[in-house]
């Protein structure tokens, strides 16, 4: 085990991936810290049901601390929507289609979609698709788009023309962390574990 003769030689010594595991009052997850030869990383924390949050950056050892500096993490595009509208012999009454596939242009079948104010809950078909029959009005109503494993979407949905709604939802990837440095006291460092101190407690590393 090493003890801090020398910040570079320890520094060298971190290479492949290092986990912990934790609780919590609700959940139980665990965290990961990649480290490559170039002195990249990548910091990736899981819950029981997905990711929960992931960075990357560069690290260095200094002064018997670990610095995580998050300045390279990949941002991901948020769920969106594109919306068109047409006009037909109807004067009384519109159609809404709601088209919904993933930010590769690919079907995500039986989404689950809601309007609260007109006490709408139903699910698109296997395209991807769900169309409704409106009264013409100028009304705006609050559509929720959820599916598993997917990030939920809500966009107004107008009614006083006909329309098309593409949603593109993408995929429940956590929370992305960027533009900042984590700083962690250590204490043992070897080549297949480390300790660190947070919040005054001891955290055991242990290599994968």
């Amino acid at each position: 085990m090493i003890y801090f003769a020398s910040n570079s030689f320890a520094q060298s010594k971190l290479l492949g991936t290092y986990c912990v595991n934790q609780k919590t009052d609700h959940s139980n997850y665990s965290i990961c810290n990649t480290f490559n030869k170039d002195f990249t990383f990548l910091r990736l924390v899981e819950g029981e049901l997905g990711d929960v949050s992931y960075g990357n950056g560069v690290f260095k050892i200094k002064n018997d601390s670990l610095f995580l500096n998050y300045n390279t993490t990949k941002l991901r595009q948020l769920s969106y929507h594109k919306s068109f509208y047409f006009f037909n012999k109807k004067t009384d009454s519109v159609n809404v289609l709601i088209k919904i596939t993933n930010e590769n242009n690919e079907i995500i079948p039986n989404a689950l979609v809601i309007d609260e104010e007109k006490s709408i809950k139903t699910r698109a078909n296997m395209k991807g698709e769900i169309e409704f029959v409106f009264k013409r009005s100028d009304s705006n109503n609050e559509i929720i788009i959820s599916r598993i494993g997917y990030d939920s979407y809500i966009f107004i949905m107008k009614t006083d023309k006909n329309y098309i709604y593409k949603v593109y939802l993408n995929e429940t990837k956590g929370k992305p962390f960027k533009g900042f440095i984590d700083k962690f006291p250590i204490t043992i460092i070897d080549s297949l574990n480390f300790n660190t101190i947070a919040n005054g407690q001891v955290v055991h590393w242990k290599k994968n």
